[in-house]
């Protein structure tokens, strides 16, 4: 565990986790508004990705475990120097229940012990839950900006 809230703890994924990753990453509830579902494959890569990702900048979407399962993933992706994107997944079982909110507040603390570091976030504009959740985590809404790596628009946060 590297970090705990109210209800949830929070740690690294590791190879064991393949099973708990396909059913959130391969599950179209959860990726209907991120990118296309996951196979067994990429979820493989994904993981072993965000292992490498924690060695490098000492963070990742780190698996949200509440009573033994992993109920989804919050964390950070490094951009550039001093600045690090906001992302979340949770499984639809554990939707409106607060835990957005809650690994948010979380995730945001342990990055601040880290240091000072501008967060950004994206989310595409008719993600209306996730775009809420950002504004109750202090985020402040941009603008629609132009993504190269996704080819789509999506609604731009900062959070200061």
């Amino acid at each position: 565990m590297l970090f705990k809230s109210e209800r949830l703890t929070y740690r690294l994924w590791t190879e064991d986790d393949l099973e708990a990753g396909l059913a959130l990453w391969g599950n179209p509830e959860v990726m209907k508004f991120i990118e296309p579902v996951l196979d067994i494959e990429q979820v493989k890569r994904s993981i072993k990705r965000g292992l490498q990702h924690y060695e490098t900048y000492g963070t990742q979407l780190f698996a949200m475990v509440l009573e033994g399962k992993i109920i989804g993933c919050c964390g950070f992706s490094f951009e550039e120097e001093g600045v690090f994107e906001f992302g979340i997944h949770i499984m639809p079982d554990y939707h409106n229940q607060g835990y957005g909110y809650e690994a948010g507040r979380a995730a945001l603390e342990f990055l601040s012990e880290k240091g000072d570091y501008k967060v950004i976030a994206a989310c595409l504009p008719e993600n209306m839950a996730s775009r809420q959740l950002l504004l109750k985590l202090g985020f402040k809404y941009h603008n629609e900006i132009w993504f190269d790596d996704t080819n789509r628009y999506e609604s731009y946060f900062e959070l200061n």
